[in-house]
């Protein structure tokens, strides 16, 4: 039991390490932990066998090399299987709008790393039971109109940037739909004009970063990689080189629906956007709280009436402390009734499918100071925003932001004399994520040198250490030699040479003087080779201990007679 638990903890204390350095930025310390752990598995194994410290340091050599190319595999082989993972998706499913044309000469600016939401790598965000945000000032996306007249159509309410939106909630969870959603074939032309525009952001070197672009994306011409509905990836790149790409919105706010909108056409939609928590309490609550309120009338009059509702409902806060330790969004409606704007918006899609209204929560920035001599938007940290989007039938996904107006970052216009980067910004150097990601370049030349020089140690270990006329002793499942290949190898080192039809018996009378407790081996070996009686592994591993001590007493004896 011990044995096998040895080995059971160290894979499990090496992918704990593994998780923490790539959570943390310190994947290189996952390497240590890896050969720290083994070298120990190495020792305790000597312990329990009594080998030579000169095979115990040989084991070890063998042992962290092949350590070491596991670190080294696991350091940097994740994030290229995932980027084939998402080709491989991409191939399978022809139907992912994937273009074309690829911009070779991506942006070189020295801009600062993204800070999008993201998932975890289950592709999943839980919902958080608590939380103190402190969002930061850096700018972290740039947006350059090709028209200077769009400008004026976008500051006339808040400007919406979507990275990624999620459409399946379950266990207080958001998480990707597969199902792309087929686009709107209707009037969203004469409602929401199209606006053409650049994109600037960072790149990733470890990960694939999402196409972010205004909310209503109809076009993007770049390539990319279709994750799940409202999740296009970008090819993972070297952050000094950054992502530069262009593409078509025509973004579209509830305010500017016609009273006659409808929502009634669900056929060609995922059955996430309609899925609700399975708590019936929760549902009890929602309906009693809040869908009572919303009254009659069209759906514009019920779905602007509902997020007054909401805005009301709970307060704005960056701090959640829910000290019964409830479901956040239960939390959130009915017992603390504060919460950031994640909560608001899943609020809003919870109580929209309940309605009858297809759903999923959208993650990016809103506001953006707009730069008129460079028709530059420039969104920062502080900026990032997660909002509901409700399907419309004939129009598509449309904005229902439930989060109260004040606690929104709101779109501006910069005065001229203010420069859309700072003195100190412009001056930054540009951060390279992969070094955070990933380890430094000496720890994979080290790891490569380690891994190379123990496997080369194990291969020549493996052609001198054991000679090809000398055959090798039977061992256990645990790895010691068992009572039979004890004997055999006792006899050859007497210099009898057992035949192949040797007996144990035959073996025991060869080795003289008689062996102190023969006559209980003779007994268990024919016992349960050629009667009734069931194997017992604790007993053979006693017997073969039993012949281990024996034939190291007989050996200091000898010696000890050559001496005198």
């Amino acid at each position: 039991m011990k044995t096998t638990t040895v080995p059971a903890v160290a894979l499990l204390l090496s992918y704990l390490g593994m998780h923490y350095g790539a959570a943390h930025g310190d994947a290189w310390l996952a390497a240590v932990i890896v050969s720290v752990v083994s070298c120990g598995w190495v020792w305790y194994a000597h312990s329990r066998r009594s080998r030579s410290m000169r095979t115990y340091l040989a084991s070890s050599v063998s042992l962290l090399g092949l350590a070491c190319l596991l670190a080294l595999f696991l350091l940097h082989a994740p994030a290229r299987f995932e980027i084939l993972s998402d080709h491989w998706l991409s191939a399978l499913r022809p139907e992912s709008p994937v273009q074309d044309q690829w911009l070779e000469n991506a942006s070189r600016q020295s801009s600062p790393q993204a800070g999008n939401w993201l998932w975890n790598e289950q592709s999943i965000r839980p919902l958080p039971r608590r939380a103190q945000l402190k969002p930061g000032n850096r700018p972290e996306v740039f947006l350059q109109l090709d028209h200077p007249e769009d400008a004026a159509t976008l500051l006339q309410k808040r400007v919406y940037l979507s990275a990624f939106a999620l459409g399946r909630y379950h266990q207080a969870a958001w998480a990707i739909t597969t199902k792309i959603s087929a686009p709107p074939q209707g009037r969203l032309a004469e409602i929401a004009p199209p606006i053409s525009y650049e994109v600037f952001h960072p790149s990733n070197a470890s990960a694939c970063a999402p196409l972010i672009s205004l909310q209503g994306l109809t076009e993007a011409r770049t390539k990319f990689i279709a994750r799940g509905d409202g999740v296009w990836l970008l090819p993972a790149q070297p952050a000094s080189h950054g992502h530069r790409y262009r593409a078509t919105s025509q973004p579209l706010h509830i305010d500017d629906l016609p009273e006659n909108a409808l929502s009634h056409r669900h056929a060609l939609l995922a059955r996430d956007y309609l899925a609700q928590p399975s708590d019936p309490a929760f549902f009890s609550a929602l309906q009693e709280q809040i869908l009572s309120r919303v009254g009659q009338g069209s759906l514009k009059q019920r779905l602007l009436r509902l997020r007054g509702i909401l805005q009301q409902q709970s307060n704005y806060s960056l701090t959640i402390e829910n000290p019964q330790n409830r479901d956040p969004l239960s939390n959130f409606l009915f017992h603390e009734k504060k919460g950031h704007c994640e909560m608001f918006a899943t609020a809003a899609a919870m109580a929209t499918r309940a309605m009858g209204v297809p759903s999923r929560i959208a993650y990016g920035w809103v506001g953006g100071s707009y730069f008129e001599s460079s028709r530059l938007f420039v969104f920062r940290a502080r900026e990032a925003h997660a909002w509901t989007e409700v399907w419309i039938d004939d129009l598509g996904w449309v904005i229902l932001d439930a989060t109260p107006p004040f606690a929104i970052g709101s779109s501006r216009a910069a005065p001229p004399e203010e420069k859309p980067l700072s003195a100190e910004e412009m001056a930054a150097p540009a951060s390279h994520d992969e070094h955070a990601a990933t380890a430094p370049h000496w720890m994979t030349w080290l790891l490569a040198a380690l891994g190379l020089t123990g496997s080369a140690w194990s291969w020549w270990r493996s052609s001198h250490d054991i000679p090809a006329s000398q055959p090798t002793a039977t061992r256990s499942k645990t790895g010691s030699l068992t009572y039979e290949a004890q004997l055999q190898s006792w006899c050859r080192a007497e210099g009898i040479r057992p035949g192949p039809h040797w007996s144990l018996g035959e073996m025991l009378d060869a080795l003289q003087p008689p062996i102190p407790g023969a006559a209980e081996l003779r007994r268990y070996h024919y016992a349960t080779r050629y009667g009734k009686e069931p194997r017992h592994l604790p007993t053979e591993r006693r017997l073969a201990r039993m012949l281990a001590r024996e034939r190291k007493a007989r050996q200091r004896a000898r010696g000890n007679q050559r001496s005198h």
